[in-house]
């Protein structure tokens, strides 16, 4: 569940979290923000088993396409 992206994922995630967390678990209460959180983390499970990872993922504008001059 926390590699769904890999590990520059996994620490951007970390990074942001230690950033925004605290505020938001302020914001929301202890309990309200661990509900918040398992929520996420089965909502993104769900999404990984529907859609699969990011790595499966073609992104035509990260392919070499995009980058190749067009001609006509």
């Amino acid at each position: 569940m926390f590699l769904h992206g890999g590990w520059d994922h996994i620490l951007g995630n970390m990074l942001f979290l230690a950033i925004f967390g605290k505020n938001v678990e302020d914001a929301f209460g202890p309990l309200l923000y661990l509900g918040f959180y398992f929520a996420a983390m089965m909502l993104q499970t769900a999404m990984t088993l529907l859609f699969g990872t990011a790595a499966e993922a073609r992104v035509p504008e990260l392919d070499g396409d995009a980058y190749r001059p067009r001609i006509g």
